[in-house]
């Protein structure tokens, strides 16, 4: 029976609930097989890292400070629809190269028998792990490998019906705070030695999760399956059609503020649509031509794509910034995306564009990475210790959710086709030499230090991890030295994070910092200044920072001083410069005190581009607020508007009256 035949029974079976005639079977191939299926640009070659009987349907890992790599095994993904039942449960592994031939060739189980195992994250010599619903500490304390410490940290993420758009990708962020996502499940968290403690919302946010204290907040958040930071800590997200999104601000600021109508901090970014033609090589699967045929004839739900079953975005997963040092220079700061339903990576440039990014197609004509074996699922990606990308596969017959598939097909596809597979890639310039593994658990205090000019990003990250874990008071002295001499913008961004991290960061220094030559330099300098005291001696700074030519360093500086101080001068002169921006507006917006103060001021820049809108906003959230000394400020500013304005001004009073208490309208 030909293919086309097949696919018209399945779907006339469909319409009958009477399946016939089983999907052909495509088998796995062997990692030398899989290693000749590959296509790598040229200059680059891709190499075999860890593969089955070692790990097993891995999704996440993370390299501890030695260079040693625990990977988590989410095995029992999609056995919920297995008809014939499951108790199959995942595990973490630690892995280890122990003839140093680059390939892993030694795992022991660090922690098993976990149910939805999603994300992993090294922290003083164990590893946090997500266990959908909760946030697991494991830790081995005798030495022979395996945890023997285990601890419950946090319970309260949900589990979404198709186990894959849940807890995930733990990074560790420039703010010595782990940076986890909750997915569309998201859930309701707390700390797990507290049941009393009041659950907080998760959905759709990011959690910054203290490892030393156990605590944790929220802040903007969203996709699914993916999240990364730039060497910058601008953070990007992706979910199944999407694979670049940018999280454009952080949502604490608006959270300040309960009167401020917040936009989505979710901006997608991907410059080429959801049908950029991906350049797909391998052949459609069987089961996927059946259900787009199903679809196209209404025999399913779900979207038809034009009756293709591959070639777009609808599989993505894992986007992740390179960071490395290994790769020729031009592709530092690109994007790499998992597109697991078409057997391929993305890669994409990032390009400026305002004050967010945009995200270019890289390849033509190809992709970065692609197969022609149906099983390969890129679902994570990781900046290596060596400099190089390493790849996580899946390696699964179905990586769709069994809940997007009609019931009738299930009979005749292997849910868990692949349980038992999985492969770990690393790529790597065609000259590459390999690196001896790094011995970071070793370093000095003041070897870290230095490590954060390192061109690596693992290196620099592991270095503040460790220097945030060991709380060594002597790293102080040659921080602050780095942070105003080091010749590397980032360096001296990481160091003045440590020097946070250590308590150690005085109102002196950070006003010297405001003075760095680097924009983005002086940009964190900003976020910094929440938490130091001496608001007359800032705002000196403030006001020069107000025309700083970058205006990435003009909207920190309006999200700053919504936090700290309400300068109506100051605020006007943003305004009248960047009102056209939605972000500035947003910023100002979340001022929570001195409003008629500031309406007025603003009444005077009513000129410039964008302040219009601002005060209509400004107007609603007053009225909202309901003071009586804001309001008659209002009211009395309005009156005095000229005859020239009284169109704005009558819209003014629709925005101020539609949110004002009733009481109050009189």
């Amino acid at each position: 029976m030909t293919r086309f035949m097949m696919i018209a029974c399945i779907a006339s079976c469909a319409a009958a609930a009477e399946p016939v005639y089983e999907l052909p079977k495509v088998k796995p191939l062997t990692t030398a097989e899989a290693l000749k299926a590959f296509d790598v640009p040229p200059g680059f070659r891709i190499e075999l890292v860890a593969a089955e009987p070692l790990v097993r349907s891995p999704v996440a890992m993370d390299f501890d400070e030695y260079g040693r790599l625990y990977v988590v095994e989410y095995r029992d993904y999609n056995q919920f629809a297995n008809p014939k039942g499951s108790t199959i449960k995942g595990c973490v592994k630690l892995l280890e190269d122990t003839d140093g031939d680059g390939q892993y060739d030694k795992a022991t189980v660090f922690a098993d028998d976990l149910e939805s195992p999603v994300a992993v994250a090294c922290w003083d010599g164990g590893v946090f792990v997500g266990v959908v619903p909760d946030l697991w500490y494991f830790k081995d304390s005798d030495g022979d490998g395996k945890a023997d410490v285990k601890k419950k940290v946090l319970t309260g993420f949900d589990r979404d019906k198709a186990g894959e758009a849940m807890l995930n990708s733990f990074r560790w962020g420039l703010d010595n705070r782990f940076h986890i996502a909750t997915g569309p499940a998201g859930g309701s968290l707390r700390a797990a030695d507290d049941p009393n403690a009041k659950p907080v919302s998760v959905r759709r946010q990011n959690i910054l999760f203290d490892p030393r204290t156990g605590k944790f907040e929220t802040t903007s958040g969203g996709g699914q399956h993916g999240m990364t930071m730039d060497d910058w800590g601008d953070t990007f997200v992706c979910d199944n059609s999407n694979p670049v999104l940018h999280i454009s601000y952080d949502s604490r600021y608006a959270a300040r503020n309960p009167y401020v109508v917040a936009p989505s901090p979710i901006v997608d970014v991907n410059a080429v649509g959801k049908f950029p033609n991906l350049r797909r090589i391998s052949p459609p699967e069987p089961w996927r031509e059946a259900r787009t045929r199903l679809r196209k004839d209404k025999l399913f739900a779900g979207p038809d794509e034009g009756g293709q079953p591959f070639g777009f975005f609808t599989g993505t997963t894992g986007v992740t910034v390179y960071r490395g040092d290994a790769f020729p220079p031009e592709y530092r700061g690109n994007v790499f995306v998992g597109e697991v339903a078409n057997n391929l990576v993305y890669r994409a440039k990032l390009e400026p564009k305002g004050l967010g990014w945009s995200a270019v197609r890289a390849d033509k004509d190809r992709e970065f990475l692609a197969s022609k074996d149906i099983w390969f699922r890129p679902v994570q990606f990781a900046n290596a210790p060596d400099g190089t990308l390493h790849v996580i596969d899946m390696y699964r017959e179905l990586i769709e959710t069994a809940v997007a598939l009609p019931p009738q097909m299930l009979q005749y596809v292997d849910v868990a086709g692949g349980i038992d597979h999985g492969r770990i890639w690393r790529i790597v310039p065609e000259k590459f030499e390999r690196r001896k593994p790094p011995q970071l658990g070793k370093a000095t205090t003041a070897e870290l230090v230095a490590l954060l000019e390192h061109p690596n990003s693992w290196h620099r990250d592991t270095a503040a991890r460790l220097l945030y874990q060991r709380q060594d008071q002597d790293a102080v002295p040659p921080l602050r030295k780095l942070a105003k001499e080091s010749k590397s913008p980032l360096a001296r961004m990481h160091a003045m994070y440590a020097l946070h991290g250590m308590e150690a960061l005085k109102l002196s220094f950070v006003c010297d910092i405001l003075d760095d030559s680097d924009p983005r330099v002086r940009e964190h300098a900003l976020r910094l200044t929440h938490n130091v005291e001496g608001i007359a001696k800032l705002i000196e700074n403030f006001e020069r920072l107000a025309a700083d030519p970058e205006p990435r360093v003009r909207l920190q500086l309006a999200f700053t001083m919504s936090a700290l101080t309400h300068e109506a001068e100051l605020v006007a002169k943003l305004a009248r410069t960047d009102g056209s921006n939605p972000l500035m507006r947003l910023a100002i917006l979340c001022i929570t005190s001195f409003r008629g103060e500031l309406f007025e001021k603003l009444l005077e820049e009513r000129k410039a581009q964008g302040v219009k809108e601002l005060l209509l906003a400004m107007a609603s959230q007053i009225s909202a607020k309901n003071r009586a000394d804001d309001v008659a400020g209002v009211v009395k500013a309005i009156n005095a508007l000229p005859e020239a304005d009284k169109d704005f001004s009558r819209e003014l009073v629709q925005a101020f009256v539609a949110k004002l208490a009733p009481t109050s309208r009189n």
